[in-house]
């Protein structure tokens, strides 16, 4: 046996093999069912490798790189089934997260990947609350909204990456910055897991650079803290304008992680 998918309750044995990452928002939401997604390993009972599969353009490696066995499997899973899939979406690309070190000269290796970097930030309340107040001030003719199952409705707006409308609002939260009907700035739950939440913010373009996207990160980071959840924000290492926005809302830089783009034509 050399690779295996794993049922939906057998998840969390991959949670061992996450190391210093055992923590991520992304990938424990997938382990506890809170985000689409496929796990495989390499044993189904006490697994040293594996590979987790999301619905949003990200996998993510764990445990040993070297283990032959998988390594062999896993290339046959992913030209086999996985890639034919992928190559028929919208975005035919795949991001390969390396949660251990080592993945990039193994199973990667002969697809010549494209190495990239996410940028990781740790979240420093005390920065945020000192500018929370001057950050929550909504323009006057614009309004502040939670998203709620009636917006969701009127707007239909499908919430993605969560499974549907309602399993965002079962789960998830978020905030909408609107001009009457219009949704101009969001900012929500992309991911909850392991007591984290996963950052997805967005401006529509003709209303960019106007702090409008501070304002509803604000709301969303208060609501993490009100219920007791850790913000979390990473994004591309050359995305200036979301660094600078994650600096002002009380985050700090950690570092910057390579990950791996693999496009499929």
């Amino acid at each position: 046996m050399t690779i295996i998918e794993f049922r939906r309750e057998q998840f969390s044995l991959i949670s061992p093999l996450l190391g210093e990452y055992k923590e991520h928002p992304v990938v424990n939401a997938v382990i506890e069912g809170n985000a689409s997604g496929r796990i495989f390993g390499d044993h189904p009972t006490n697994p040293g490798s594996a590979f987790v599969l999301t619905n949003a353009g990200f996998s993510y490696l764990a445990g040993s790189p070297q283990n032959d066995n998988f390594n062999r499997g896993l290339k046959e899973l992913l030209e086999n089934d996985l890639f034919p899939e992928i190559r028929e979406s919208d975005d035919p690309t795949l991001i390969f997260y390396p949660l251990t070190e080592g993945w990039g000269q193994t199973i990667l290796r002969d697809r010549q990947p494209i190495r990239i970097f996410r940028r990781q930030f740790t979240f420093n309340p005390k920065k945020f609350w000192q500018q929370a107040l001057q950050n929550k001030l909504v323009p006057t003719g614009l309004q502040l909204c939670a998203i709620n199952q009636a917006l969701l409705e009127r707007t239909e707006t499908d919430m993605f990456p969560w499974e549907s409308p309602q399993a965002f609002v079962e789960k998830g939260f978020g905030f909408w910055l609107m001009a009457g009907e219009e949704i101009i700035s969001e900012c929500s739950s992309a991911f909850i897991g392991k007591g984290a939440v996963e950052i997805n913010v967005y401006t529509h373009e003709e209303y960019q650079r106007q702090g409008l996207a501070t304002i509803v990160a604000s709301g969303l980071i208060e609501e993490c803290l009100a219920r007791g959840l850790r913000p979390n924000w990473e994004c591309w290492w050359e995305n200036e304008p979301s660094v600078a926005l994650a600096l002002k809302l009380g985050f700090e830089f950690a570092i910057d992680h390579a990950v791996y783009l693999t496009e499929l034509p």
